[in-house]
């Protein structure tokens, strides 16, 4: 009998986690109803875009800097949206942990 290995880098969730696949997400987003609100829901079942995450837990609530207007894109409402979510993450995570990343 062959051995079964859990690698979970197979994991659909670990694939689809790769910045490429992020990047093609978000794009599609910017299209029609129907596709966009389907990107949107695969988007709310992966776990945290790890790039986005670190880049806006670096710049932290400097809120005048040009990197944090590059971060907090209003152009496209459903990245914003999902930005903001990964904001408000890591404001609540900062009050449980008493971090000082949101004074």
């Amino acid at each position: 009998a062959e051995e079964v290995v859990d690698d979970e880098s197979t994991y659909p969730s670990v694939i689809l986690s790769q910045q490429k696949h992020f990047d093609l997400l978000f794009q599609l987003l910017n299209l029609g109803d129907n596709i966009a609100g389907k990107a949107w829901e695969l988007l709310m079942h992966l776990p945290t875009n790890e790039k986005m995450e670190t880049e806006l837990r670096e710049v932290g609530p400097k809120f005048g800097s040009t990197r944090w207007r590059e971060l907090v894109d209003t152009r496209y409402i459903f990245k914003l949206l999902y930005t903001l979510q990964i904001l408000d993450s890591l404001a609540q995570n900062a009050e449980t942990e008493g971090s000082t990343w949101c004074q």
